[in-house]
């Protein structure tokens, strides 16, 4: 029987559990008494990552509730946070002066 060597690995590469989770509350529709489906991040820019991705599928993102349960952004304040500035109207470059049309006098 051939004995194989026992490996050990090092749990560098996890990242450690820092508490209770943010939540981001998102569904396809209001729904009644406050019950949106939920997602859990582990800090408030995975939180911000998630929302951008529901939003990207077409889902709408309620809120971001931070561990305690306190809502930190509403709907309102994630759409204009994860608006994109090209998602802007484009603006256009001012207007040059028109060409001249005016004859011009040849010197010889």
């Amino acid at each position: 029987m051939k004995r194989l060597k026992k490996m050990m690995v090092s749990g560098d590469h996890i990242v450690p559990d820092v508490g209770r989770p943010w939540t981001v509350l998102w569904d396809t529709s209001l729904r009644p008494e406050g019950r949106w489906s939920t997602a859990e991040a582990k800090t408030e820019a995975a939180a911000l990552e998630r929302a951008a991705h529901f939003r990207k599928l077409g889902f709408t993102v309620w809120a971001i509730n931070d561990p305690s349960g306190v809502t930190v952004m509403d709907a309102a304040a994630i759409v204009a946070r994860l608006t994109r500035a090209t998602d802007e109207e484009p603006r256009r470059a001012p207007a040059s002066s028109p060409p001249n049309t005016e004859p011009r006098i040849r010197e010889m």
